[in-house]
């Protein structure tokens, strides 16, 4: 017969009772030398309880809660020959992504209809991306409808490729007023921060940027008399996820709470536009040349990253593409790394997979305070 547990013996201690014991330890050194302080400027405990986080931010009612599960696969096909990336964007698919990113020149309707020949675009995702968005969507939208499909189920973005910038503001609301009548998933603004990564900004950084073109986009469609539960519906965010474990996660976290804040500032009819749209990508900027096969195990945990911070798509980079020409080996890889975490390690199966993770949410909440100090700063000035 098995004794009843019993643990009395193992009292509860204080956080003040902790750190005696550990001044004990550390002797002449300070506390302070156990205190981390990031690249961010965020300052971290090297122990944290509850009561720490009683002022911890809270999301909208209705922003994305389930941080695991139904994340899409994509893989990005970079190749200027039409018929080559179509064979590529085909093996993508029969090797398990359901999300393409395609980086080609399509410059006419059968540039496009080439590059999409044999492909089911109602089952999958497609982000474009061009220097002509508008024309761009408008023959995918005439070759949807010579499919007898219907177009508000197609899901995917067009990413306005010159200098990683936004359309011109004729543009943009033009690019808007065409997405109300023809789409309700597909999006037809992309505000990235990949180039920020790139070129080193750290987390608060690509967080305000992020914030602040966003706001702009919306403040713009408004002012031109889109609906905003329309205009948010329009956005899709992309970020670089790097090297950070913890970081990352809390990024995309921080990130949805700061965004649902802002999109609620215009009182949306519905509460489910506070959402948004975010992909993520696995950084090119961590990648070495040198024992290169390594940037797998990068790529690993930055995926882990993007799914637990509650990305929406998941784009692995590949481990040579910052040094290669892109080959059916590395595509397949950076595919199986997903396929690991979904099929093998059950990240599909969890959800709420960060919730309650002290560290992490003292990390949003600081990520959080620094990103709304510059971005009010960035808006006031």
């Amino acid at each position: 017969m098995n004794p009843k547990l019993n643990f009395s013996e193992f009292p509860p201690s204080s956080m003040e009772e902790w750190k005696k014991l550990v001044q004990k330890e550390l002797g002449e050194k300070p506390y302070d030398t156990l205190v981390w302080t990031d690249t961010n400027g965020l300052t971290l405990e090297p122990y944290l309880v509850a009561s720490d986080n009683n002022n911890a931010p809270t999301a909208a009612a209705d922003i994305k809660k389930n941080t695991t599960g139904s994340w899409l696969i994509n893989q990005a096909i970079r190749c200027n020959d039409l018929k080559e990336a179509n064979r590529f964007i085909l093996e993508a698919l029969q090797g398990g992504a359901n999300s393409i990113a395609i980086d080609a020149d399509i410059d006419s309707k059968e540039d496009l209809q080439l590059v999409l020949k044999d492909i089911l675009i109602e089952y999958i995702a497609l982000h474009f991306r061009s220097d002509k968005p508008l024309l761009l969507i408008t023959w995918y939208v005439e070759l949807a409808q010579q499919k007898n499909l219907d177009t508000r189920t197609l899901r995917g973005s067009v990413i306005y490729q010159a200098n990683q910038g936004m359309p011109e503001n004729d543009e943009l609301v033009a690019l808007a007023k065409f997405s109300s009548s023809h789409f309700s998933l597909f999006k037809t603004v992309v505000v990235e921060t990949i180039s920020l990564d790139m070129q080193g900004q750290n987390a608060v950084q690509q967080l305000t940027h992020a914030l602040n073109k966003g706001n702009k986009v919306l403040e713009h469609l408004t002012e031109n008399g889109i609906a905003i539960d329309d205009a948010s519906a329009m956005i899709q965010f992309t970020f670089s996820i790097g090297s950070s474990y913890f970081v990352e996660i809390a990024k995309l976290k921080a990130f949805r709470i700061m965004w649902a804040t802002i999109v609620e500032q215009y009182k949306p009819t519905h509460a489910c536009s506070t959402n948004t749209m975010v992909y993520a990508e696995t950084s090119m900027s961590t990648q070495t040349k040198e024992d290169a096969h390594t940037n797998l195990l990068r790529g690993t945990t930055q995926a882990m990253s993007a799914i637990l911070g509650g990305a929406d798509a998941v784009g692995v980079t590949p481990f040579d593409a910052g040094f290669a020409a892109q080959n059916e080996n590395s595509l397949r890889l950076a595919r199986n790394i997903q396929h690991l975490l979904m099929e093998e390690s059950y990240l599909s199966a969890a959800t709420h997979a960060a919730e309650g993770s002290y560290y992490i949410e003292e990390i949003t909440k600081q990520l959080i305070e620094k990103t709304w100090k510059e971005f009010s700063e960035m808006e006031q000035g």
